[in-house]
């Protein structure tokens, strides 16, 4: 087993300044193995594992890089014999090893971006803090979701953007993709960005433990780790653990992949069959399409990506048609065989008869279920039901001083609404105070914040607030203006005009309270719709901020005039 060294911040080399462990010691989660210098300063490179060195793969004095080896290293036997044992443990079998005891203000379950996220915020207002996270830190959202999804979508978007160079005046013959290169940097990105995060731990001092933990009916959580393992006395417990892709019975073929699965397979399928048209399918759809590969969506609802904003939708629908992209919509899927040939078909049904398609792989994206130990729960008195750990209005579960953030709680599956939580928690726990409405001052109930959503499709999607048809189901009165990209002069400049901004206005206060963008940069822009609504705006007070120009934020202006005076580079 080998320990590298982590991301350095600033791109430049590290110094090794002093070794502070020799071959053959046994070292800890949180131990100093050795000092460097950086161009940011002096800081200690700490253990994240348990076990004994084996050999030391770096000299004082000399340069370190990203990615260098420092250490090697073999972990606990299991206590099988002398060279499993650890600390304190000479002459008593390796079974017989205490367990490590720790006290600590937080522990944080799970480091994905609800937990790690937690974590760092909690360090920083002072806390002492323990992360326990059983895999890689990033969760699901950093190893196998948003950041290599998007980092694929981006080489996707660039081998479309050079095979229309032609409409940009400039020639670009002979494109070929090199799929292991794509996915190469795809990696690399996630190891950066892991390192990253192992950084900003380490310098904030959260200890991080690698294992399994369980939360005791005392609010003690054990951890396993293959060794002897912890016990953490905390005074408060944040569960983060995630959320895991459904497989339904019939996605038990080997021709059925899931996301992960998806996001390890360097060769692209000649054709796919993507079961779902929600966020996950609909992205993958539009990433293999750029690809060349034949792509076939059979989604169950009679709509496509949720509770998306029809409209929006539509422009999707438009974009995967032109691409080649089919959507077979009141579709159920039965079973699926595997060929002699390895390929597969799909039968599903629709209009009240069966049909069949085939393709090389199937991708199946109906959904994601929360990463919870149902009987671990049990044990701790911790309720639950199938959406995900229930909390109340603090987040709180049904044991004190444990608390439940992001998938596994069934409200919001995104990654940023999962570290919204986790600061939201803290602040609660510290009892951070705030000013209501009418002025009285108290520790206030964790308030739900609106919670931008973004999809990469091509073109994207970015929402924020409530939609129109949310609006209709609670009859609120509203007002509501389309401004389209097509009078857009950045959009005309990218050569890419499909889709609109949309907001949605309260009658009566005239507040923003809902907002869509789909078409370029809307993914930047649902944090423009974000910071309108979240600030209780008016149109008025939209319409009053000065956008630059030209840039496609011009669309958001160009709608909240539209909600009084009228567009002014648009009229219908």
């Amino acid at each position: 087993m080998e320990i590298k060294m982590g991301l350095i911040m600033g791109g430049k080399p590290a110094v090794a300044g002093t070794i502070e462990v020799r071959a053959g010691d046994w070292v800890e989660p949180g131990q100093t193995l050795l000092n460097t210098e950086t161009g940011k300063g002096n800081r200690p490179f700490k253990s994240m594992v348990s076990g004994r060195i084996t050999r030391i793969c770096v000299e004082e004095g000399s340069q370190i890089r990203t990615g260098d080896v420092l250490f090697e290293y073999e972990e606990a036997d299991g206590g099988n014999g002398t060279d499993g044992r650890g600390p304190g443990s000479a002459g008593h079998a390796g079974a017989c090893r205490d367990i490590k005891r720790m006290d600590t203000d937080v522990a944080v379950i799970g480091g994905g971006p609800g937990g790690y996220v937690t974590a760092l915020y909690a360090a920083g207002r002072g806390l002492r803090v323990v992360l326990i996270e059983k895999d890689q830190l990033g969760g699901t959202c950093l190893n196998r979701g948003c950041i290599p999804t998007k980092a694929l979508l981006q080489s996707a978007h660039l081998y479309d953007a050079l095979r229309r160079a032609g409409e940009f005046g400039i020639s670009a013959d002979r494109i070929r993709v090199d799929m292991d290169k794509v996915f190469d940097r795809k990696d690399r990105i996630c190891r950066e960005n892991r390192s990253g995060i192992s950084f900003l731990l380490d310098s904030s001092h959260v200890t991080v433990i690698t294992g399994t933990a369980q939360v005791l009916p005392d609010r003690t959580v054990a951890v396993k780790d293959g060794n002897p393992g912890y016990e953490i006395k905390a005074g408060h417990v944040v569960l983060a653990t995630g959320s895991r892709p459904v497989m339904p019975d019939w996605a038990r073929s080997p021709v059925c992949m899931d996301s992960r699965e998806a996001l390890d397979s360097r060769a692209i399928p000649h054709s796919l069959i993507i079961v779902g048209a929600g966020v996950i399918g609909m992205e993958f759809a539009f990433l293999y399409a750029a690809f060349g590969c034949r792509v076939h969506v059979i989604e169950y609802m009679d709509h496509m990506l949720g509770n998306t904003d029809a409209q929006a939708c539509a422009v999707i629908a438009e974009a995967a048609r032109e691409k080649g992209i089919r959507i077979d919509l009141s579709s159920r899927v039965t079973r699926v065989l595997g060929t002699d040939s390895g390929e597969a078909v799909v039968f599903y049904e629709k209009d009240g008869a069966e049909h069949a398609a085939n393709a090389q792989k199937v991708l199946v994206a109906v959904g994601r279920a929360p990463e919870m130990d149902r009987e671990a729960l049990e044990l701790a008195g911790i309720g639950f039901d199938k959406k995900g750990i229930k909390t109340g209005e603090n987040l709180e579960t049904s044991m004190k001083g444990v608390y439940a953030i992001g998938d596994v709680n069934g409200r919001i599956q995104l990654a940023h609404a999962a570290s919204a939580q986790g600061i939201q928690v803290i602040d609660r726990i510290l009892g951070q105070k705030d000013r209501e409405t009418d002025g009285m001052i108290k520790s206030p109930a964790i308030r739900e914040p609106v919670i931008p959503s973004v999809i990469f499709t091509s073109p994207e999607i970015g929402s924020a607030g409530k939609s129109e048809e949310q609006c209709r189901q609670e009859n609120i009165k509203v007002k509501v203006s389309v401004f389209p990209f097509t009078a857009n002069g950045k959009a005309k400049i990218q050569g890419e005009t499909e889709g609109f901004v949309k907001l949605i206005m309260e009658e009566q206060s005239r507040r923003i309270i809902g907002g869509v963008a789909a078409g370029p940069d809307a993914s930047a822009l649902a944090g423009c719709l974000a910071v309108a609504i979240t600030n209780n705006l008016t149109d008025d007070g939209l319409s009053k901020t000065v956008f630059a120009h030209p840039t496609t934020s011009e669309a958001v202006w160009e709608a909240a005039m539209g909600l009084s005076t009228g567009c002014i580079h648009y009229h219908e």
